[in-house]
């Protein structure tokens, strides 16, 4: 028989068996923008194809500028 609810998803069956493993676990916000590195990398390349006025021309002057 196929269970509807799987102990995986069972927020107390899970915790007790993270605690019988001695597993340390670390606690930071799901989103958090300093865990994501390529959201640092975005906000990078936004900002030097920003600094120049107008914006490129070509595929060749926007790689230039990157």
């Amino acid at each position: 028989m196929r269970s509807c609810n799987p102990w995986s998803f069972q927020p107390s069956k899970r915790s007790a068996l993270i605690q019988q493993a001695r597993v340390n676990r670390m606690l930071w916000p799901a989103n958090s923008l300093d865990l994501n590195p390529i959201e640092h990398m975005w906000d990078e390349l936004c900002r030097r194809v920003q600094r120049h006025h107008p914006p490129p021309a070509n595929l060749g002057q926007l790689l230039q500028w990157l």
